[in-house]
């Protein structure tokens, strides 16, 4: 059946109890482009899994064409579909049951439905499941991959990352996104997950970590659209619960509540007000291709970091030693324990939480 993707997701019937990916996965960004990242960060239970796993299997009905799911290590290879896809699959398609398959070259597996609606069991190849940890052996295989339409990596965020995982995972997409008489064919990424951190190495690596805030619900980047939700009736439930209750005090029950982060400490992130009173500038810290600027305020003895520099200004230091070259390092100089002074007093200010990670970290590593 010839339909689009987007043609689909506004055929798709919704209810009030899950997440409603279509909005989402319909937004142009911020140039009015179709992008190509979506990414969906929420409190546990919305139903983001679910959600994108019921127009998975609804593409592949209408179409015929794969999907692909995305883990991080090669050893969860094989056990991968029904976890992500069997609530939906039981749900929605009652003649159907789904399998499983390591490949042969054991490097990915095949996700294989099949269809008892007839007196004779018909079983069709309806995707993949890639490992971003073996990223680098799939490309061996692309020519197989040339009709997989969209990739969904579930948990995307977590406390165990792979080593380089954001550049292996655009390994991945690339040896997936070829063919059909193309060098790059568009294969859009889905990737959902709790709220964790915002320093995850996707925002990082996306450009956005020091864009989110507490109260974004959708951001549009350049080839990325997100949505970062509550859903109400989980976080409601939650509180009822008596097991939650006797732990309310914990950061993971709240983060599950609340839908804050998880593991990011926002004290000392605040914006200047007038009743900090008039500043100076400082100095500029090189970090990389970054650069921040280190202000002084008069009347409230505050010191404030931020992403705005002044190009003017002379005092210039390295935080890394792979800095800009005959520039100082900061550890060398009085700027380096004034800061951890101030930090240490609480009189140190920080425009996002990515500029307060990397300043203490480097005062206190």
């Amino acid at each position: 059946m010839e339909i689009s993707f987007e043609e689909l997701l506004k055929d798709m019937p919704w209810d009030d109890i899950h997440w409603n990916p279509t909005k989402l996965l319909t937004m142009k960004d911020r140039y009015r482009n179709t992008p190509e990242w979506f990414l969906s960060v929420s409190n546990r239970g919305p139903g983001k899994t679910y959600g994108v796993s019921w127009i998975l299997l609804e593409y592949f009905r209408r179409t015929g064409r794969k999907f692909g799911l995305v883990t991080k290590i090669k050893e969860n290879l094989g056990g991968i579909a029904k976890g992500v896809l069997n609530a939906p699959l039981l749900d929605r398609f009652p003649n159907w049951s789904l399998s499983e398959k390591l490949a042969t070259s054991k490097q990915f597996s095949e996700i294989w439905i099949s269809d008892h609606s007839s007196d004779e069991t018909v079983d069709t190849l309806a995707g993949y499941c890639f490992a971003v940890n073996n990223s680098g052996r799939l490309k061996d295989f692309s020519s197989l991959f040339h009709d997989v339409d969209i990739l969904f990596m579930d948990e995307f965020q977590s406390d165990n990352y792979v080593s380089r995982e954001f550049e292996k995972f655009v390994n991945l997409h690339d040896s997936v996104a070829r063919g059909e008489g193309q060098m790059v064919r568009y294969v859009p990424v889905i990737l959902c997950s709790n709220s964790i951190s915002i320093e995850n190495p996707y925002f990082y690596e996306l450009g956005i970590s020091a864009k989110i805030q507490s109260n974004t619900h959708f951001y549009r980047g350049d080839g990325l659209v997100l949505e970062r939700f509550l859903n109400k009736n989980a976080a409601e439930e939650r509180e009822k619960s008596a097991f939650y209750r006797a732990i309310r005090g914990n950061r993971m029950v709240q983060s599950n509540i609340d839908n804050s982060w998880l593991n990011d400490n926002t004290a000392c992130i605040a914006k200047p007000t007038e009743e900090w009173g008039n500043h100076v500038y400082l100095a500029t810290l090189v970090d990389g291709d970054r650069k921040y600027g280190v202000r002084g305020y008069y009347t409230s003895g505050y010191w404030y970091v931020s992403a705005s520099v002044d190009a003017n200004c002379k005092n210039v230091w390295n935080i890394t030693v792979d800095g800009v070259e005959n520039v100082p390092m900061l550890r060398t100089g009085n700027l380096f324990v004034n800061l951890r002074r101030k930090y240490t007093a609480g009189q140190l200010r920080f425009a996002n939480l990515h500029i307060k990670n990397r300043i203490v970290d480097v005062i206190y590593k």
